[in-house]
């Protein structure tokens, strides 16, 4: 098998196991069947000098609420889950049992934002742990951190990651019929990036 479709296919399963474990923990926990899918993954090639914000033009053109982790110890780097403010203000009202939304309810309350913060703890913990499992290494999590965006500022603090690698899932929620489109981003140190992909050649190799 060719070493790139390795690294793909396997980070591929390792991730949908990943929000499998996340949509089954969601849908404990809210009393509703939450499905989450995976429709892509893409490592941007950061040599190319294509901006990592390029990525995501025509998908996210509004505000943005960003849920982050970061993590140290066998690889250091943060783990961002991405949804348009709109989508994720829908998706926690789904959850909560409020359905719809009046047009002009855009405001977060402090609900909103520790709700938001509990499903970026459970999803970005569940992928980073499978990720953990599968090279045999030990992350240590900081607590998640909630943040309002517009999108080119986000796009700026991306961009702006110097000796910085990516990877991006970009992610459907299901709830009640509904789809909630959003994204994870995994920012690598180079040096973590490279790590990752040696460790994920020797479970090649042993293969």
């Amino acid at each position: 098998m060719d070493r790139e479709c390795f690294r793909y296919d396997i980070l591929s399963e390792l991730f949908n196991i990943g929000m499998g474990k996340a949509a089954d923990m969601l849908s404990e926990i809210v009393q509703k069947r939450i499905a989450l899918q995976i429709p892509k993954i893409i490592i941007p090639e950061t040599e190319s000098g294509e901006q990592l914000g390029d990525q995501f033009s025509g998908f996210f053109d509004a505000a943005l609420m960003v849920s982050t982790i970061s993590f140290t110890n066998s690889l250091t780097g943060k783990a961002n889950l991405v949804f348009p403010a709109d989508k994720i203000k829908k998706f926690v009202a789904l959850c909560s049992g409020e359905g719809s939304l009046a047009p002009e309810d855009t405001a977060f309350t402090d609900v909103d934002f520790d709700v938001i913060r509990e499903i970026g703890n459970i999803l970005l913990n569940c992928i980073l742990g499978e990720l953990g499992n599968l090279i045999n290494i030990q992350l240590n999590y900081d607590l998640p951190q909630v943040a309002v965006y517009n999108r080119i500022d986000f796009n700026k603090d991306l961009d702006g990651e110097k000796n910085h690698s990516f990877m991006i899932l970009f992610v459907t929620f299901l709830i009640d019929d509904t789809e909630i489109e959003g994204a994870v981003i995994i920012d690598l140190m180079v040096e973590s990036f490279q790590e990752l992909f040696r460790l994920l050649d020797g479970i090649e190799a042993g293969l």
